[in-house]
């Protein structure tokens, strides 16, 4: 990844239109939320 990245290759490795892509960061995203939400809750 920092190879492609680093050259601006990103483009031809990862498609943005992807929609299996977009279901792997909103899970991760909500994941976060909820670990976020969970730790304020604990205080």
């Amino acid at each position: 990844m920092d190879y492609a990245t680093g050259r601006g290759a990103f483009d031809d490795i990862i498609d943005p239109d992807d929609e299996n892509l977009w279901k792997v960061f909103w899970k991760q995203k909500l994941k976060e939320g909820a670990i976020i939400i969970e730790k304020m809750s604990a205080m």
